[in-house]
């Protein structure tokens, strides 16, 4: 008996350090991730926010996030670290005749253990009627001696290839009025070197003639007047700029985005900036003399008539001349030429803009073929080739 009771306490020892030892190996089992690559070809200008596809992740234990390493080019994608959803960040680089390719790398992640996921988007070039405009017939327009096109308050003197001035207004025409025109003098290589700014009122008009140059990589380096005398040089560091002024040592600094375009800047005391969805135009914020102004601006799901002219570096340049402080231009430029869509709203809650709601009739193209302004304050009637 005891013989049996030695040998049975035994096996019974040997398999509970047998279980053990199994029970053991499991708790430390080496955790795994798995994910793959994706190779897709969608439509070009999809929306914001849009989905483009779910990342797989799998996992033998515990829960996977998902991160975005590296994209091309940068601004395009926004991946949901819960879901892996891969969706559309900026529709801008969704545009085949911008960009035919897009790459994204996605992390998928338990703790320190990750895998990579490459995505790979081919853009269909969809065949789209653009029609050309003509021309258009406004309401309220100022005098122009050469053919322009007009979208109410602001003007466009257009050669039928490229914009050669912009213009805008505030007031009414037949009493009191003021005006800036911006007439281009010179261009070489699609590239304004010398342009004409005027600000007419109802009883003054002052002119000033503004030159710029430019680097190798077609930077604006240098901007200059005379009478009075204004001259900044322009250093560039990555996405940021400084406005060196070689009169008045009162510098100014600015930053860009991945477009480019000028989104913020400051002269010390008083802070601007812009804020784009895509190619649109959302928002404007402006803190001068301690107090802050705002406006924004919502948009028609339609087509902008004005962004299939050619601006030349149009919007670059008045870019730049908001930041040595051409203030006009930050009240009453709205981005006509670049917008992807139509403004159908502008609100300004606290005066410093002007508040404005617009309507539209479209064509079977989907561009605008009149525009109402207001409440019955006026319209625009847009011609195409």
């Amino acid at each position: 008996m005891r013989e049996i009771n030695y040998y049975t306490i035994l096996s019974l020892f040997i398999i509970g350090v047998f279980f053990q030892s199994c029970s053991s190996e499991n708790g430390m089992e080496e955790i795994t991730v798995s994910t793959s690559d994706i190779n897709l070809t969608m439509d070009e200008s999809p929306s914001n926010n849009q989905l483009i596809t779910t990342i797989e992740g799998v996992t033998n234990a515990g829960e996977i996030t998902f991160d975005l390493l590296s994209e091309t080019p940068v601004g395009a994608f926004s991946v949901d670290q819960e879901t892996g959803n891969l969706t559309v960040a900026n529709s801008y680089f969704f545009d085949y005749e911008n960009y035919q390719n897009l790459t994204a790398t996605v992390t998928v992640n338990n703790g320190d253990v990750t895998k990579q996921s490459l995505i790979n988007i081919t853009l269909n070039d969809l065949i789209e009627n653009d029609l050309l405009l003509l021309g258009s017939t406004s309401t309220v327009s100022l005098e122009s001696p050469s053919p322009f096109i007009s979208d109410f308050s602001t003007e466009l003197a257009y050669n039928g290839a490229y914009l050669g001035r912009w213009g805008s207004c505030i007031g009414d025409l037949n009493s009191d009025y003021y005006c800036d025109l911006l007439r281009l003098l010179e261009v070489i290589d699609e590239k304004v070197t010398v342009l004409r700014l005027l600000a007419t009122s109802t009883n003054d008009v002052d002119f000033l003639n503004i030159f710029m140059t430019y680097d190798d990589t077609n930077r604006i380096n240098s901007i200059r007047t005379y009478e009075p005398d204004t001259y900044y040089q322009i250093e560039y560091d990555n996405q940021n700029l400084t406005f060196i002024d070689q009169i008045n040592n009162t510098n100014k600094t600015a930053s860009l985005d991945n477009q480019n375009r000028v989104i913020d800047w400051s002269d010390g005391n008083d802070f601007f900036s812009v804020e784009y969805d895509g190619a649109n135009l959302i928002s404007k914020t402006y803190t001068i003399n301690g107090v802050t102004h705002t406006t924004s601006y919502e948009y028609d799901n339609k087509r902008n008539p004005f962004k299939t002219i050619s601006a030349l570096n149009l919007e670059q340049v008045l870019d730049y001349f908001r930041v040595i402080g051409f203030y006009s231009y930050t009240r009453r430029s709205n981005n006509i030429s670049g917008n992807i869509n139509n403004i159908i709203k502008i609100n300004a809650p606290n005066g410093f803009f002007q508040n404005q709601i617009y309507e539209y009739e479209y064509n079977t193209d989907d561009y605008p073929s009149i525009k109402y302004v207001g409440d019955n304050e006026g319209e625009v009637i847009f011609t195409y080739q």
